[in-house]
């Protein structure tokens, strides 16, 4: 076997007198002492062989018989806080640790180091610094020791960090031979006390659930799935990390219905997390986009009100402006007559077609606004003005279906100042904002988007209503419930 460190915190109640059941705290309170000046009072007045006829160790017994044929060295963390701002002295373990270090030699033949605590055993950030300074140092100096972590004594603050530190520096959940074990030292009557073994993730799972929801909250499901690792939990989240991200067709966004298959996918639409529905369109809307747009559109509207609510600007950005291609390419091509065949064609299938200046003229017969804008272009620059973005978005702003139309008409007013105001106020548009960001990484925030575009988020935020969507965002929704099964979940 190999060898076995010992880490334990030192208290007020790891000795007693013999043949009495007192603490010692208390015993030195009715001498009118603290229970630091009766400790050192023994180590500077009395001899060890005095110590060992008078003391007797509790608490630690039991661990210590467990491992006294296989352990190293017992570590043993106490306190000085003279010095320190804040600290109470009174309680310090400085000489009881001296007191035990020679009771462990004495009647378990073993090696003791004592380590001090060189911070305010409440201090539970400037503890979590010190242990994770101790463990390297002795995992340098023993490296292939295996590792026993007592709950034996100290402040709650001090048993936290320990094992904090313990779980996520030694502890490995790859491993089945774990390097590390924990226990628990149970007090019983009569000064005995019994081990119980502590879960090797017990602090770890708690952290993990508070990092995952803050990660789920953020938006960020897959690396949420990734600190979770739950059967459970990871179908969903993998779905809508996916979702979040953006389906990249309207047969994808039918096909990914659920990672585990239909059987599982029932399960998940009866129970908590209903979350797996296709949006609903409304008649007059499907009437007046081509759904193979639609849908992927109005998905990335949810999210860009998701990102919005998060206040995430950049994430909010990309997401309003491919909703904005998708959805204004999607009612060009009912404005224009495109055919069934070729509505789930892209900008350059349709102009490489044989029939491009039919659809552009189609187009234009119902839009008098990109008339004008064809106009200007073919007396500026002699040339016409063609399928694209900024034609779609000229075109779909003249939609007979008033939702469609007011969507585009704005989204026409805030990205194309070439075209759409030519003679406004100077700012950064949308797609100005876009291609910073997308091309040169200059992120801008919400004041600056809306210093450039007053009430953008106003507005924004009227539209899921006004286009047929649900009251309550799909991934407001999906974290809600996500975060309640996090809440309640025991670990």
């Amino acid at each position: 076997m190999k060898d076995i460190i010992i880490l334990a915190n030192l208290g007020n109640r790891n000795l007693a007198l013999k043949g009495d059941e007192r603490e010692l705290k208390e015993i030195a309170r009715t001498e009118g002492k603290t229970f630091v000046d009766y400790t050192r009072g023994l180590v500077e007045t009395k001899s060890p062989d005095q110590w060992a006829q008078m003391l007797e160790l509790r608490i630690l017994p039991p661990l210590l018989d467990q491992y006294r044929a296989d352990a190293r060295v017992v570590c043993l963390f106490y306190t000085r806080q003279e010095g320190l701002p804040g600290g109470r002295p009174d309680n310090d373990t400085e000489f009881s640790a001296q007191l035990v270090a020679e009771l462990i030699k004495r009647q378990w033949g073993m090696e003791t180091r004592l380590i001090r605590v060189d911070c305010l055993p409440v201090d539970l950030e400037e503890l979590m610094n010190f242990y994770r300074r101790q463990l390297l140092e002795l995992e340098e100096n023993y490296p292939d020791a295996r590792w026993v972590v007592a709950d034996a004594g100290g402040t709650p603050q001090q048993k936290s960090a320990l094992k904090l530190v313990g779980e996520f520096l030694v502890y490995d959940p790859k491993q089945h031979d774990q390097k590390i074990a924990f226990y628990n030292i149970l007090e019983e009557r009569g000064g005995s006390s019994r081990l119980e073994p502590l879960p090797h993730d017990q602090f770890r799972k708690s952290l993990d659930i508070l990092q995952a929801s803050a990660l789920i909250d953020a938006g960020l499901y897959g690396m949420a799935d990734k600190v979770l690792k739950s059967e459970y939990l990871s179908p969903i989240l993998k779905y809508l990390d996916k979702r979040l991200g953006g389906f990249k067709s309207d047969k994808e966004q039918k096909k990914v219905v659920h990672p585990l298959g239909e059987n599982k996918y029932k399960t998940w639409k009866t129970g908590e997390f209903n979350l797996l529905e296709t949006i609903e369109v409304p008649d007059e809307l499907a009437a007046a986009v081509v759904r193979s747009n639609l849908v992927p559109a109005l998905e990335r509207l949810q999210a860009a009100q998701f990102y919005m609510e998060k206040g995430l600007p950049g994430e909010f950005l990309m997401a309003l402006m491919h909703f904005a291609e998708l959805f204004s390419f999607g009612a060009f091509k009912i404005m224009a007559g495109l055919p069934k065949a070729d509505q789930k064609k892209k900008h350059d299938a349709l102009k490489k077609s044989d029939k491009h200046e039919e659809w552009r003229k189609n187009a234009l017969e119902r839009s008098a606004f990109a008339q004008k804008i064809d106009e200007q272009s073919q007396e500026r620059y002699k040339k016409p003005f063609d399928l694209g973005f900024a034609f779609d978005l000229a075109v779909a702003r003249e939609s007979p279906c008033k939702p469609v139309a007011h969507v585009c008409s704005k989204l026409a007013d805030w990205t194309f100042d070439y075209l759409f105001r030519p003679n406004g106020v100077k700012r950064k548009d949308l797609k100005a904002l876009r291609n910073s960001l997308a091309h040169e990484g200059i992120r801008a925030d919400f004041d600056e988007i809306e210093q450039n575009i007053p009430n953008l988020r106003e507005e924004v935020k009227g539209w899921p209503k006004l286009l047929g969507l649900p009251d309550e965002n799909y991934y407001l929704q999906a974290n809600r419930r996500l975060k309640r099964y996090l809440r309640e979940l025991r670990i």
